[in-house]
């Protein structure tokens, strides 16, 4: 198969690129103004953090629906995640902007890490990370709904595919373990991203001719 020069990605790299950076720096409005517009989840997960502090987790609360139970029937992981920084930062709205730039940041580093042992170029790395988090719908999703949720749980993913795909072809040693702790954080993370995750798993095994 013929192999694709890397010129060919300059292109999608600058439009993705300066597109999810504009995004961002728009998204930073959410640094001083609360979002109170119509169209977006962010506003809700903003306040169940907040609720979180006030209420504690599994703890009624009194402040929604004449009051409920705290994340009964929301994954709770982005939630554990942001907590320290608003307790940093003391406010909701720096620390969800924060945990959303933080995220980006952290799938970044996971694909160039792994790319690295996968042997991917630089540039495939770079384009990768931004056919993955800067294409339309999740620009949309991600920052423009501000589904957190979902894009915390897919870095977790991204990490865990990885992982899958580096042990295909090797042995199974002590680190391939270190999978357990990222399929559990995507069961807290976002349940529908877990159960796609555990039919990627199973096919790691169905795949797999050594005895382990």
């Amino acid at each position: 198969m013929k192999k694709i020069p890397n010129w060919v990605f300059y292109f999608p790299i600058l439009i993705l690129g300066i597109n999810l950076i504009y995004r961002l720096i728009d998204e930073s409005k959410l640094l001083f103004y609360f979002p109170l517009d119509h169209v977006n989840d962010i506003s809700s997960y903003m306040a169940q953090l907040n609720f979180l502090k006030v209420c504690g987790f599994h703890e009624f609360c009194p402040y929604w629906y004449n009051g409920f139970t705290t994340f009964l029937h929301s994954p709770p992981g982005w939630y554990f995640f942001t907590y320290p920084l608003y307790l940093i930062f003391g406010d909701v709205k720096i620390a969800t902007y924060v945990s959303m730039v933080l995220i980006f940041v952290i799938a970044f580093i996971l694909i160039w890490y792994f790319g690295k042992l996968l042997n991917f170029s630089r540039i495939k790395r770079i384009v990768f990370f931004l056919f993955l988090f800067a294409n339309a719908l999740a620009i949309g999703s991600f920052i423009r709904l501000g589904r957190v949720h979902e894009l915390f749980a897919w870095v977790i993913f991204v990490a865990f595919a990885f992982l899958i795909f580096y042990y295909k072809d090797k042995v199974l040693d002590k680190k391939f373990y270190f999978i357990v702790i990222l399929y559990a954080l995507l069961i807290l993370g976002y349940m529908t991203i877990a159960v796609l995750a555990s039919l990627l798993l199973l096919g790691l095994f169905l795949i797999k001719t050594n005895k382990e």
